[in-house]
């Protein structure tokens, strides 16, 4: 068990060694991980250059539990698993995708700033925190 740490210490010291700002800039965050049912959602984040500007990009993603019928659900986060679907949230709209494939639908808008969100087992309640829009003042 030492020795396994001793060379897993010294991986590190050369990793960091070559380690670079530009190079962390290459490399794909990946977060927000939910499974259910053999299926896997998550959020994968890659930082995108523009001659203007550079932004972060974040793409909710599904699959198979074994890696199989990988794709991209478009921009957003937070997603959940809940029977057959994947919700996830983009810009104050809950979306819901087949996870078998097919388009996203409008589950929820809220025009405030909405927080995190909870869908029931059977997908037919959905709960979330969120702050009604400021009124505006005469």
């Amino acid at each position: 068990m030492f020795a396994r740490s001793v060379l897993f210490l010294a991986a590190c010291a050369a990793l960091a060694q070559q380690w670079t700002p530009e190079l962390s800039m290459k490399v794909a965050n990946l977060g927000a991980v939910t499974t259910s049912n053999g299926w896997v959602a998550w959020t994968e984040s890659r930082w995108v250059y523009d001659r203007e500007k550079s932004e972060q990009d974040t793409q909710v993603m599904v699959a198979r539990a074994d890696g199989s019928a990988r794709r991209s659900l478009g921009k957003g986060s937070a997603p959940a698993i809940s029977g057959d679907h994947v919700y996830f949230r983009q810009n104050g709209v809950i979306l819901r995708a087949p996870l078998a494939g097919g388009d996203s639908q409008r589950v929820l808008e809220w025009r405030g700033a909405m927080g995190t969100f909870a869908v029931s087992p059977s997908g037919k309640w959905i709960a979330f925190t969120g702050r009604e829009p400021d009124s505006e003042r005469e």
